[in-house]
């Protein structure tokens, strides 16, 4: 289950490895790693500079509104279009 706070995404696992900007809707995000290891944006708190303990854990690809440009295609499907 995806974690709602930043307490339970540490417990989860999730680690924070750095702050970043999107390349897409060019917002702040904090770069986590995940239990399985990959990367995932996450959006800072709202009251970014100075957090509060815990705060709502938001996956950027929820609140950006560029995330499908991001996405990638199904497996196959860049054989499909070159035929």
């Amino acid at each position: 289950m995806f974690p709602e706070t930043k307490t339970q995404a540490n417990a989860q696992g999730y680690r924070f490895e750095r702050e970043g900007w999107c390349r897409g809707c060019e917002k702040r995000i904090w770069w986590y790693r995940t239990p399985k290891g990959k990367m995932m944006p996450v959006d800072p708190p709202a009251n970014w500079p100075e957090p509060a303990k815990d705060w709502p854990f938001v996956a950027h690809f929820t609140t950006c509104e560029k995330a499908n440009d991001f996405k990638k295609a199904p497996a196959g499907a860049a054989a499909a279009q070159q035929n």
